[in-house]
């Protein structure tokens, strides 16, 4: 049959001829195929209806929890970071830390001293707080970050920029708040031990061990421990840079010895609301190294240098008024430091020239609360008393 047969043109193209004949016999084909499948799958959807047990149950509610993100007013931004997530070495101290985080300047003054600056702010313009106690009220409202060691914090939140004056004074160019027994990352009732070490290609050593513990079936109450050394020979020498000293690899009188010791107690109540107790201790023993560009720069060295600190802090956790709810949050804190300073004739630091010795000691006392105004608003307040010695 001349309209059945398949013609295929030899050459470049080629081309099928779909005929009547040929649809006739594809159609056939298809409809025999359908009519084998469906019984085939109709036996198989019933064996699979018949062996499906009944999986429908109860299920109890869901209770997801999540970290509160910081909150500020004012339209600036809060950073908060756990300190296992910054790059820093064994027992770090205050000034390494905040290297690490952004848009915080830290720079050594003539003294020897590490001063903060946020935003282009004075050093004196950033407030530095340890479980909600402002530590750098005193007779000269700055407190040095190279000294303040963070050996048992677990959190560290920098807000940049004037966010609001509930943190207290000298808050105008922001505000860093340590976080010892209270912290941003929630507490743990887990008992837990670290131990950790550092040591670099000039000799510096540093060390730190902490720990902590339930001292309840139920971890309401748990304490927290933890010591911490440093001992560095100097600096670093950068390249290029002409120091007088005899090293010519660390810079000229810039050896540290820092030992300190934390311990914390606290209870956490079901609702919420908890009370603890903390306390952290260093003494250190550090020289300044010597200005470059100036011809006759301070010469001095910090024989001895201590300062404890005991923080009681309280809060209510949610509580319901008959105005609406809102919380509460106490703190008291007590900053005793000794300071002693040496100055030297010569750049061999061999003939003591003068000495200086400062104690100061700084009660304070803050507290912070927050009350519903309404289905969306809320009011907020805070007071902060201070007595300087």
């Amino acid at each position: 049959m001349e309209d059945d047969e398949l013609r295929v043109a030899h050459g470049a193209t080629s081309r099928i001829v779909n005929t009547p004949a040929l649809r006739r016999v594809g159609s056939i084909f298809l409809s025999s195929l359908c009519a084998l499948a469906v019984p085939t799958m109709a036996d198989a959807q019933d064996k699979g209806e018949e062996r499906r047990p009944n999986s429908a149950q109860s299920v109890g509610a869901v209770v997801v929890q999540g970290r509160r993100a910081p909150l500020v007013v004012g339209g600036v931004s809060a950073v908060v970071a756990n300190f296992d997530s910054l790059r820093l070495p064994a027992a770090p101290l205050l000034d390494q830390a905040l290297r690490e985080m952004p848009f915080v300047l830290v720079r050594r003054n003539s003294r020897g001293e590490m001063e903060l600056s946020m935003r282009g702010s004075d050093s004196r313009q950033a407030a530095v707080l340890l479980d909600g106690v402002p530590i750098t009220l005193g007779w000269d409202h700055r407190t040095d970050p190279s000294i303040i060691p963070l050996t048992g914090a677990r959190s560290i939140t920098v807000v940049r920029g004037l966010s609001s004056l509930l943190y207290g004074p000298n808050v105008l160019g922001g505000v860093i708040e340590v976080g010892l027994n209270e912290s941003a990352v929630g507490a743990s009732s887990a008992p837990s031990l670290a131990l950790s070490g550092t040591m670099d290609h000039l000799g510096g050593r540093s060390m730190s061990v902490t720990g902590g513990f339930p001292l309840s079936q139920s971890g309401r109450w748990t304490a927290r421990a933890g010591l911490g050394l440093r001992d560095r020979p100097g600096v670093a020498l950068g390249g290029g840079i002409v120091d007088p000293g005899p090293d010519d690899d660390i810079r000229t009188n810039s050896d540290l010895d820092h030992v300190d010791g934390f311990g914390s107690l606290r209870y956490t109540a079901p609702g919420g609301g908890h009370v603890g107790v903390s306390m952290s201790s260093y003494r250190a023993e550090r020289g300044v190294p010597p200005e470059l560009h100036i011809s006759e720069p301070r010469l001095w060295r910090y024989p001895d240098q201590r300062r404890t600190l005991a923080i009681v802090n309280a809060a209510t956790g949610p509580l319901a008024t008959p105005f609406g709810h809102g919380t509460l949050r106490a703190s008291v804190g007590f900053n005793d430091g000794h300071t002693e300073i040496e100055s030297f004739e010569t750049r061999d630091y061999d003939g003591i020239d003068g000495t200086e010795i400062g104690d100061d000691r700084t009660l304070t006392a803050r507290v912070v609360g927050e009350h519903s105004l309404g289905a969306a608003s809320t009011i907020k307040g805070a007071v902060t008393v201070a007595d300087v010695s």
